[in-house]
């Protein structure tokens, strides 16, 4: 029997549960406001690991990989960091700054999108754990405050994350 997807499982896990404690560290003018992030995330990093939500997401039920010199590992947040900010920023309205980090600013991919909270300064990157899994650090300082409306990126991607996990974004 092989154990090696149970390993992925299980780290994927355990950075949910860190990312769940840096939720409760953000200084929200309401305590309400640190469960409802946490309830996102939960949702969020769960349906990062279904089929269903791939597909409709993506086209395409497959896990994304880290291949070549990066293990040909699977990784369950992969490619959901712009789809996961918008529906964060647009759930909590005026709590965090859009990140982006464009692939000229760091040549690994398309681009990463990260959040930051706007009164303490606190980085939230609900798929930080894509590079960590591979050894990477993610250069948070390169990342520029944009206004996610006006990027021109795939915002299609967002609305049907959401509206597979029936997160209402009104």
């Amino acid at each position: 029997m092989n154990s090696k997807p149970n390993i992925f499982y299980e780290q994927f896990d355990n950075n949910t549960a860190k990312l769940l404690t840096i939720a409760d560290d953000i200084p929200f003018d309401l305590p309400s406001k640190n469960e409802g992030l946490k309830s996102i995330i939960s949702v969020l990093r769960s349906g990062f690991k279904l089929c269903d939500t791939r597909n409709a997401v993506f086209k395409s039920p497959e896990v994304k990989l880290w291949a070549g010199s990066r293990k040909n590992i699977p990784v369950f947040s992969k490619s959901f960091c712009d789809s996961s900010c918008y529906i964060i920023f647009k759930k909590f309205p005026g709590e965090f700054d859009f990140m982006y980090i464009s692939a000229d600013k760091w040549p690994v991919g398309r681009h990463h999108c990260f959040l930051r909270h706007k009164k303490s300064g606190i980085i939230f990157d609900v798929t930080y754990d894509q590079y960590e899994m591979v050894g990477m650090e993610i250069p948070y300082d390169r990342g520029i405050k944009i206004n996610p409306d006006s990027k021109d990126w795939d915002k299609d991607r967002a609305l049907r994350l959401a509206a597979q996990l029936r997160v209402n974004l009104k």
